[in-house]
């Protein structure tokens, strides 16, 4: 069963609300945490899409992976000034970017990664900064 973007990002958010603190998360082992943010994710889910946590799990390391890669795109194009350009600009260089280094793959994870930059040192495996 695919992930529709709503399903993406109520993973997210369901990942963002299980923080990972020093008083609370160090101590969890990976299962129980997946288990909080699985309970999380399905309280907010139709009956017929809910999903276990492996199953969150393994989509969740999967995406981040490709939100990561295009980051680091982002953030290669960012680093270089380019008078007047816009973010616009900059997002459609970073998606082109993207698509020549993953071999003609577009990037479908833009309302993965556009919407929290915050959260970006988090979220992300590489720790880069947008």
């Amino acid at each position: 069963m695919y992930y529709s973007v709503e399903e993406d990002i109520r993973l997210l958010s369901a990942w963002i609300n299980n923080p990972t603190n020093p008083i609370e998360g160090v101590s969890r082992k990976g299962e129980t945490y997946w288990t909080k943010v699985a309970e999380s994710y399905n309280a907010t889910t139709p009956p017929g899409r809910k999903r276990d946590a492996n199953c969150l799990k393994g989509h969740w390391h999967k995406t981040s992976k490709k939100v990561a890669f295009f980051n680091g795109c982002n953030v290669q194009l960012k680093d270089t000034y380019v008078s007047g350009r816009s973010g616009n600009q900059l997002m459609q260089e970073a998606l082109e970017l993207y698509w020549s280094r993953a071999k003609g793959k577009q990037f479908a994870y833009v309302h993965w990664w556009k919407p929290n930059v915050e959260d970006v040192q988090r979220i992300l495996p590489n720790k880069d900064v947008i």
